[in-house]
Formats: C-alpha cells, structure tokens, sequence
C-alpha cells in the first residue's frame, strides 16, 4: 500500500491503515534489533575463540603434560612457565579477566595454572577443586552462557586438550570474561540499532507532517482560490449591474442636452455627463480586475486627448471647492 494512497483514506479506514503501518514499522524494527543482537554476539564469540584458539596453540603441550593438578605442580618449571605466558595473556585484551587450565580426576575437577599472581587472594592452586566445572561437559570447544560463581559472572571460552596418542581430553583450557563488560559490548551495537531505527522513525514522521502540512496549505490554497473567485464572480455580476442603469442615465442625460437651456444649465448638465461617463470607466475598470485574476485581461492601444482627460478629472472635484468657495 502506498503512502499517498494511505493518507488519502478517511474516517476509520485511515487510522487502521495508519495502525497497521506503525505495526508494520514496530515489527521492522524488532527484527533489526534482534538481527543485530545476534550478529554481535556471533562477533563477539569469533573474537574470543580466536584469541583463545590463538592463546591454546602458544602452549607447549609437553609442559602441560607434565602436569597433574596437585599441590606439588606449583614447584615444578612448567608450571611457572605456564604461569607467566598465562598473565601475559591478560595483557593481550582487557575483555581478558581469568585464564586457567583444569583436569577431571575421579569426577571431579581440579585447578592445575591460573593467571593469578602467586599473592593474589583469587588464587587458586594446583590441586584445588574446581566446584563449579562440575556443570560444564567440555568435549569440544565451546563458549558459555553467562555462569555465575564464587568469583563473579562469566563468560568462558573452553577448549580440551588432548591426548596426541589416546585422544583422550587429558585438560581444559580456559579464558574467562567479565559478563557484564560481554554483555554491554552487544547491548552497545544493539543501542546503535536502535538509535538507527528511532531515526528513520523521526524522518518517516517528519516526512508525514511536512506532508500533512502541505495537505493542508493545498486545502487552504484551493479555498482561498474559490473564495477569490467567488468574490470575483460577485464583482463581476454588481459592476454588470451598476453598468445598466448608468448606461440610462448617461442617455437621458444626451437627451436633455438637446433640450433648449440656459448656458449655466448646459455647463451642469455636461459636468454630469462627464462625472457619469468617468464612472461607467470605473464600473469597467473593476470587470478589468476580475479579467485580470481569470487570467482573461486584454490591453487595448487607443488615442485620448490629454486636456480633455486632465479636464474631466478637474472637474469632479469642482462641487466640493464650490462648496467651500474656492474656484478651480
């Protein structure tokens, strides 16, 4: 449905068909949000596994074989080499909040590296049992939902380690982001979509109340153009009017010219004539207005004697100076 057709409608037509295009723009909206969402969390899921992915490959698998996730692991050379590429790990990106390495003995799982220094009070040794793993069945790579624990809420990048003869997942390699700061990076690109969204949605209603306002400045302008045409029909039909009976009057007063009067009767009756003939011009003069807004006006080229012209216009204003005794 087009948009002009849309704000043609009227009564209740106009407002479901207005509803239905809100719904239509709400449900537009969502979608792109929620398409945004998804694509900044596949993002942001790429990005960690890649740098754990990255992170996993630098360790040397023979020195984390040598270790067993027991207390006396924290003596040993690998373990502190282990150690120092993990903490150096934290530099690499701030998201980077834990990295550790596990394994699962008798059903249970235990700490064998972390990326605490050894004064750290979130330290946790060789040996100590990992609790909250026991939720987690690592067999391939895999990213978390946000899991919450002793030491905050997580998202967590797992990657097992295997046995190069057996196969056999002999640990788990682990990266550990802040859930919030996750979260909020994906929030971000989907306030964006939404900034986005509630701008289109700011011109489309802009674009509808310069539309309206046009509407409504045609619907004035097409008043206003009957209106003047209206008066100038009126005008039209009075001047007519007027123009009959001045005609009358100008051809009685040609016949009572022919009639015996004194001189000073005479110089009246021409005055008259004159004022008469000067009006007739105005009565036409105003059709000539009413030509002129139908578009319908035509110059006319004619001669005039200037004294005579100068001399009617004087004229009119005789009576008057009469009246206060002055002589023109």
């Amino acid at each position: 449905m087009k948009l002009h057709k849309i704000f043609s409608l009227s009564g209740m037509k106009k407002y479901k068909a207005i509803l239905l295009v809100v719904f239509l723009l709400l449900a537009i909206g969502y979608l792109f949000a929620y398409k945004t969402y998804m694509a900044a969390k596949t993002d942001a899921n790429i990005s960690a596994m890649k740098i754990a992915e990255a992170s996993n490959k630098a360790l040397i698998k023979s020195q984390v074989a040598k270790l067993t996730g027991v207390p006396e692991d924290s003596e040993k050379p690998e373990y502190k080499e282990i150690k120092k590429t993990f903490m150096e790990l934290l530099t690499v990106s701030k998201d980077i909040k834990f990295v550790y390495l596990y394994t699962k003995k008798n059903g249970k799982y235990y700490f064998m590296v972390d990326s605490e220094p050894e004064d750290s009070e979130d330290l946790s040794p060789p040996g100590q049992e990992y609790f909250e793993a026991e939720a987690l069945e690592v067999k391939e790579e895999m990213i978390t939902q946000p899991t919450t624990d002793r030491w905050g809420t997580w998202v967590s990048v797992l990657i097992p380690i295997k046995d190069g003869a057996t196969g056999e997942i002999t640990s788990i390699f682990a990266m550990d982001y802040n859930a919030s700061a996750w979260n909020g990076k994906i929030r971000m690109r989907v306030m964006e979509s939404i900034i986005i969204i509630l701008a289109i949605y700011l011109i489309i209603i802009a674009f509808y109340i310069i539309f309206l306002k046009s509407k409504k400045l045609e619907e004035e302008k097409i008043r206003a153009d009957s209106a003047n045409i209206a008066k100038s029909q009126f005008i039209a039909n009075m001047s007519h009017e007027i123009r009959t009976p001045m005609n009358g009057i100008i051809g009685f007063l040609e016949l009572l010219s022919r009639s015996s009067m004194t001189e000073e009767q005479k110089d009246f009756l021409r005055e008259a004539k004159s004022a008469s003939v000067t009006l007739l011009y105005l009565i036409n003069d105003i059709l000539d207005f009413s030509k002129i807004e139908s578009g319908k006006l035509m110059l006319e080229e004619i001669n005039f004697k200037l004294r005579a012209s100068i001399e009617d216009t004087v004229s009119l204003l005789a009576p008057k100076a009469a009246e206060k005794k002055l002589h023109i």
